[in-house]
Formats: structure tokens, C-alpha cells, sequence
């Protein structure tokens, strides 16, 4: 072929396939290992989280969670996520603890004694809406917002969101 020629794309390349077919082949089974990794890599809720009270969730979800839980010391309550048993970490670093659908009960050995107060798929984070959850909630945005400060619109953007689900209730 001539290097001043631009190239035959419907040339065969002697597999009886044509370099466009080829490229067109190629270019399909590139996007549908896209799709596949982006399928299998999908972590999402099913349905709604329900809690019951603060010792119980049962949560259908297509991949893995955390579970946020409190428990009250002297001084207030430590919140973190189920890292492990009798284990919180308000950071954990790695894989969730759980996967596919669940039910937790703090009666079971391996759950700490506490209050379940949120799940967290992905980025995405339920809160418990009952009652005893409250002041834990509370006590874990005072938490956020001393390590963490937000920019002013976020955290009235969080503020009005956090009322809007509480009149949902």
C-alpha cells in the first residue's frame, strides 16, 4: 500500500472480514465490556431499607453496605460503621461489610449492642427515620461538621433536605 494513500477500510484482511468489519467488531465488544463492568460493578438499594425501631434492618441491595450504628458512652455516643464484631470505625477504609440482601438484629452475637441509625450504599445514605435514631443522628452531623466543615450552600442544601425527609415521615 502506498503511504500517500489513505487506507482501505473495506480492504479483507485475508480472514474473509474486512478491516471495517473488524473495527466495527471490535468497537461493539469494547462497549459491551463497558456495559458489563458498569453492571457488575452497580451497587444500589432494591426496594426501601426498613427499620425497625433502632435494634433492627432488612435491606435488598444489588452489591455491598455499610451499617451505621451508635452507641452511647458517657460523653454522648460513638458513631461508626460495622467494621467487624464489637468494631466501629467512623472511616473504614475498604471493602463493606455486607452484601446482598440482609437483616441485622443488635440480639445477634455478632452485632454490637447499639442503635442502628443509617446504611450507606455507594454514596448514597439512608438514615433510620424513628425516634431513637434522632439524637445519634444528630450527634454524628455534629461529628461531620467539626472535621469536616461544608461550603454554606451544601450544608443548607443538607439542612433542608434532612427537614424535608423528617415531614415525609
Amino acid at each position: 500500500m502506498d503511504s500517500n494513500q489513505p487506507p482501505d477500510h473495506g480492504a479483507d484482511l485475508g480472514l474473509g472480514v474486512s478491516r471495517r468489519q473488524m473495527l466495527k467488531g471490535l468497537g461493539i465488544g469494547a462497549a459491551a465490556g463497558v456495559g458489563f463492568t458498569g453492571a457488575a460493578n452497580a451497587h444500589e438499594v432494591i426496594g426501601t431499607p426498613v427499620f425497625c425501631g433502632c435494634s433492627q434492618l432488612c435491606v435488598c441491595v444489588n452489591g455491598t453496605a455499610d451499617v451505621l450504628m451508635a452507641q452511647e458512652t458517657e460523653d454522648g455516643f460513638e458513631i461508626g460503621f460495622v467494621v467487624g464484631e464489637d468494631e466501629l470505625d467512623p472511616y473504614p477504609r475498604g471493602e463493606p461489610r455486607f452484601r446482598g440482601d440482609f437483616c441485622l438484629d443488635t440480639a445477634q452475637d455478632e452485632i454490637l449492642d447499639g442503635m442502628i441509625i443509617g446504611l450507606q450504599v455507594d454514596s448514597n445514605r439512608w438514615v433510620n427515620p424513628n425516634a431513637c435514631a434522632q439524637d445519634a443522628l444528630n450527634a454524628e452531623q455534629e461529628q461531620l461538621d467539626s472535621t469536616h466543615p461544608r461550603p454554606a450552600v451544601r450544608a443548607e442544601r443538607a439542612v433542608k433536605n434532612h427537614r424535608v425527609n423528617q415531614h415525609a415521615r
